[in-house]
């Protein structure tokens, strides 16, 4: 596997995508003050601010798993103003902060229609105290139940982009009609074409690994007949590339069934080692009562592999605690018809409806995790030593395809 340097930096002036309200894409933080570029969510009105509401469901959020909910009540004087924006903000979480943001050309979202009006909206920026917007009808219809696309072209809204305060404004002004809306994946984007990055890093220092060029994931030495131990190397994974219909899949290419993981003909029979892995958006530590690196394998029938060390401090085994998190067999391509939707979401590691696969406890309910500041998953890897044999050269080959529709 070569694995390149990622060119992008989590800014407003290097990254192609920058999220506002994204699952997916690394960007501004939310309402964190740890940040030259925070956001916060902010709504206002003359009598009745929009209610917003953060909902968590992947079946129904058009990117990722979280999504936006605005109740607007109609205004009850003519002439009178309501609104939300997402606002930059000082580290103090409060001030309005201008802020650059001319390296972008669209404000990009989705929006989707409850009840009553979106045509009576107008969408837009706050630039040098001024609102500038442009009528939503020009992009929607009243259409309720349907994610409808709207990107709006910055450069058509009249505002100094050099110094912008909300960066996505939604005016509701005069409304005749109770409207409920909902907002998913608002992202500032550049007309350029941008990548798909994954790095090679070092599990202890996090640090890129330049003195390995060819991208060879490795262990320590003398892990034979150690058990499941985890590689040296993660892969953070880095996407800068706007679509709305991706995924990432991992897999091993060896040349034929059953050997998932890392092969070696030998001379009486095919040797393999297998292999498993983990993705997550933090840091794997060797500590008990932490999200560890440590991999035990079950003694049941179904050998299912866990963290060795649970989050809540379990060590006993298999199904001791619910707080384990699962490793993932790798499946070879020889092994896997992509035709199978239980394959494909065996194998799937991140796309942009459900995020990328995190936890997932001893009953078997998983779900997303989605609390990465960065948005840049990692993918640990592990090999079972067990019956490794000495004086054999074993070699895997792991793809990481990344699709796009």
């Amino acid at each position: 596997m070569f694995c390149s340097v990622s060119a992008f930096a989590s800014n407003l002036t290097e990254r192609h995508i920058y999220g506002l309200l994204s699952d997916n894409y690394s960007g501004a933080l939310q309402e964190r003050g740890q940040s030259t570029d925070n956001i916060r969510l902010n709504v206002w009105a003359q009598k009745t601010p929009p209610d917003p509401d953060l909902m968590e469901d992947s079946e129904t959020a058009k990117e990722g798993w979280t999504y936006m909910r605005f109740v607007c009540n109609r205004n009850e004087l003519a002439g009178s103003y309501s609104g939300l924006s997402y606002c930059f903000v000082s580290s103090d979480n409060k001030t309005a902060k201008s802020t650059d943001i001319s390296h972008f050309r669209y404000l990009d979202f989705w929006i989707k229609l409850d009840h009553g009006s979106l045509t009576q909206l107008q969408i837009g920026v706050t630039s040098v105290g001024q609102d500038c917007v442009v009528p939503m009808s020009d992009y929607v219809t009243n259409t309720v139940g349907t994610w409808q696309h709207v990107v709006v072209d910055l450069n058509d809204l009249g505002a100094v982009l050099s110094s912008v305060t909300n960066a996505f404004l939604i005016l509701c002004n005069n409304l005749t009609v109770n409207t409920t809306f909902y907002v998913d994946n608002i992202v500032l984007r550049t007309a350029n074409s941008a990548d798909f990055n994954i790095t090679l890093k070092n599990v202890e220092t996090m640090q890129n690994i330049p003195s390995n060029p060819n991208g060879n994931i490795i262990w320590k030495t003398n892990v034979f007949h150690q058990g499941w131990q985890a590689a040296c190397q993660y892969i953070e994974l880095d996407m800068d590339k706007y679509s709305c219909a991706w995924n990432v899949k991992i897999y091993t290419n060896n040349g034929g069934s059953g050997r998932g993981g890392m092969w070696a003909q030998g001379t009486e029979k095919e040797y393999v080692i297998p292999m498993c892995w983990r993705v997550y958006n933090g840091e794997l530590k060797n500590e008990a009562g932490k999200d560890s690196y440590v991999i035990k394998q079950s003694t049941a029938s179904h050998h299912n592999l866990y963290d060795g060390l649970a989050k809540n401090g379990a060590t006993t085994g298999y199904g001791a605690d619910t707080g384990y998190y699962t490793w993932f067999y790798m499946k070879d391509r020889a092994d896997l018809n992509f035709n199978n939707a239980g394959d494909l979401d065996y194998i799937t590691v991140w796309d942009s409806s459900l995020g990328y696969h995190g936890e997932v406890n001893a009953v078997g309910e998983g779900y997303y995790d989605f609390q990465s500041i960065n948005k840049k998953p990692r993918i640990y890897f592990g090999g079972g030593f067990d019956e490794a044999a000495g004086g054999i050269t074993y070699v895997g080959n792991v793809v990481l395809e990344y699709n796009i529709e």
